[in-house]
């Protein structure tokens, strides 16, 4: 019970502090602040009902401008969300992926839709090294990674006693493959550059058409950011008008307030709290 009177005797005290603060007076007023004759409830409710006023007032001017700012907002969003996902798609155009893995391996390459893998075999306890056998991979890590980009891939046809892939990167730097000459590596070599040829093409051709859509996506974007800062500049004189109203109106509302609050000093020589 103690906590539950301790409890109202702070809302009372903080209602009789706000109170106060609202209708202040002197000792020789107080009357203004707690009496019910009709003098002071006048007086109180003339302050009050000026106070309300301006509140009001505030807040109709404050809508005013939010609303301006939502409308011009509403029409922005779904442009805005546009242009992100446009961002969005020019990145995942401008992602660097293998693709899917084209034919069988040939020991150490690996042909992807964009992209040439150099594999090695990983070290394991009694591994003996492997041998050149197309479609016959063994557990391997990726010792280097090549977009088909810029990319040549020749058979090297100076070496007599092996046969050479020889891999020259848009770089300049090389790399290359070696197979013992055997008829079976002649035929497996010989697949994987035709395959390698086609998909280099492909890989190019897929590349022009991703610059393509990308360069699309640019314009798109171009084209969506004019159109918000057009909805922004047709929408800034109505913002701008609100914007000047709201600021008529709060000082309108102070001054009113501010006649109210004199008046209620002149009868009891304090001046209310706003």
């Amino acid at each position: 019970m103690t906590v539950f009177w301790l409890v109202v005797s702070a809302a009372v005290l903080a209602g009789l502090v706000t109170w106060f603060r609202r209708y202040p007076s002197h000792p020789g007023t107080i009357r203004f602040t707690f009496g019910w004759g009709p003098e002071e409830r006048a007086a109180r409710a003339e302050l009050r009902a000026v106070r309300r006023d301006c509140e009001e007032r505030t807040r109709v001017a404050h809508q005013a401008v939010a609303e301006a700012e939502r409308e011009v907002a509403d029409r922005d969003r779904p442009l805005e969300e546009r242009v992100r996902e446009l961002r969005e798609y020019r990145t995942e155009l401008g992602r660097e992926v293998r693709g899917e893995q084209v034919g069988d391996v040939l020991w150490p390459l690996r042909l992807h839709e964009h992209a040439l893998l150099f594999l090695k075999q990983e070290a394991t306890e009694g591994d003996e090294p492997q041998g050149a056998v197309a479609g016959d991979e063994p557990r391997v890590a990726v010792a280097a990674e090549l977009p088909l980009e810029g990319l040549t891939v020749e058979r090297d046809t100076s070496l007599q006693d092996v046969i050479c892939i020889r891999v020259v990167r848009a770089d300049g730097r090389q790399l290359s493959a070696r197979y013992s000459r055997t008829p079976h590596n002649e035929v497996a070599v010989d697949d994987f550059l035709e395959r390698v040829h086609n998909q280099l093409l492909e890989d190019r051709d897929d590349r022009t058409d991703r610059r393509s859509r990308d360069a699309r996506a640019a314009a798109e974007i171009e084209r969506i950011e004019a159109e918000r800062a057009g909805i922004k500049d047709a929408g800034r004189p109505h913002l701008e008008k609100v914007e000047q109203n709201r600021r008529a109106e709060l000082a309108r509302a102070e001054a009113d307030f501010g006649t109210a609050r004199d008046n209620w000093e002149k009868k009891t020589g304090r001046r209310p709290w706003r």
